[in-house]
């Protein structure tokens, strides 16, 4: 099978570390944020050269305010261009509003109530509300207001019309219903114990009306498609459910953690930890877009079917299916090239022939580790959280475990 799928642009050097969440605005606008603390901006510019006109995304703003990871955004158009937002979520428990015409570092709006990170967001323009979750467990459901009857302070415009609560561990995805008998419900997916991780469906009202068993792991991302809805596990499948809880399909390709699914117009791209984002669309293998680096953390479409991926080593990059869009065939030459050297270095730095290991902690600073191993070609890194630094590891080899 042909992989229609080329490197468009790389769009770099905004970002220091991890980009953990990209956003597509439209055709012209696309969003990252990044565990630097930054939420990057960048609009299509069109240039006259010698040759003729050509387009390229350029970095117009680098948006703050969180001081701390941001690992979530979402697009609020508010109605009106000139008063649109981009909402961000993070580590620093806020939820930032920033306006996409002023593109002023400083935020607008401040939505305050989740206690700890929020790593996932929402916007349903349909039904006019945001909603996040977080790893305080719940996920909240805010409304905008008007000034009237309330205090002009920025926080003011935005409150929690609902608190969704129950859930027994962090709440990973969420999304809201749009279309259908269920539109207006909401869906959060969390990570429960291994018996039991779940999916929720509730009403408009914040009431919960069905526990859906998601997968045998963690349920990391939510999308809705029509009215089914496509999830993201940490057991490498992605799958699309009915609203009644029954599972429509299972698409197999990923072979390590799934972190983030997007659907828009019959198309499914997910993304994971094996370098990869796979397109899923009417033919039965995914289409593979391979990445240097080994986390590719989020994904998201474009109006006109070109993809936006944010991968662990800073870069946001633009794929697309459009021979007209495509990098110069020197530039995806140097991105092969990069692929290659990337995977490369990924298994000289693997650690080879384990036979086991074993992993115990109590807190983030207490951890006891027993491998047996034979050889090691490198340093290894422990991340003991999506949001938290990793541990450097040093393994010494002896006798018997190390």
């Amino acid at each position: 099978m042909i992989n229609p799928y080329a490197i468009r642009q790389l769009l770099r050097p905004a970002h220091v570390d991890d980009v953990k969440v990209v956003l597509a605005v439209s055709n012209d606008c696309i969003a990252s944020g990044s565990r630097d603390g930054s939420i990057g901006i960048w609009k299509l510019e069109t240039t006259d050269e010698e040759a003729g006109s050509s387009s390229s995304f350029q970095l117009k703003a680098l948006l703050g305010g969180h001081g701390a990871y941001v690992n979530s955004l979402a697009y609020i158009p508010n109605g009106d261009p000139s008063s649109a937002y981009i909402a961000s979520g993070g580590n620093s428990t806020m939820i930032l509003l920033h306006s996409l015409e002023t593109l002023d570092p400083e935020s607008t709006h401040a939505l305050l109530g989740h206690s700890l990170n929020v790593c996932t967001l929402s916007y349903s323009p349909q039904r006019s509300r945001l909603i996040s979750g977080s790893w305080d467990k719940t996920a909240r459901v805010w409304k905008k207001h008007d000034l009237i009857d309330h205090d002009e302070s920025n926080e003011a415009l935005w409150a929690t019309e609902l608190l969704l609560e129950g859930h027994v561990e962090a709440v990973w995805g969420v999304a809201i219903v749009e279309e259908g008998p269920k539109a207006g419900h909401y869906l959060t997916g969390e990570a429960c114990d291994p018996s039991d991780r779940l999916i929720n469906l509730w009403d408009p009202s914040g009431n919960m009306l069905l526990r859906i068993k998601g997968s045998p792991e963690p349920v990391r991302s939510i999308s809705m498609d029509g009215n089914t809805f496509i999830s993201a596990c940490n057991d490498g499948l992605v799958r699309r459910w009915d609203m009644t809880g029954s599972v429509l399909q299972i698409y197999r390709g990923h072979t390590d953690y799934v972190y983030h699914v997007v659907a828009r117009d019959g198309q499914i791209v997910s993304c994971g930890e094996d370098h990869s984002a796979r397109v899923w669309a009417s033919e039965p293998e995914a289409r593979v877009l391979l990445h240097p680096c080994q986390s590719v953390w989020s994904a998201d479409i474009l109006p006109n079917g070109d993809i936006v991926t944010g991968g662990s080593d800073g870069v946001v990059r633009v794929w697309t299916a459009d021979s007209g869009r495509t990098a110069t065939e020197e530039a995806q030459n140097a991105y092969e090239l990069e692929v290659e050297e990337g995977m490369k270095l990924f298994k000289q730095e693997k650690v080879a022939d384990a036979t086991s290991a074993n992993v115990t902690t109590k807190s983030p600073q207490s951890l006891t580790i027993d491998i047996d191993i034979r050889r090691v070609y490198g340093k290894m890194e422990l991340m003991l959280s999506d949001d938290a630094d990793p541990i450097p590891l040093t393994i010494s080899v002896g006798g018997g475990s190390r």
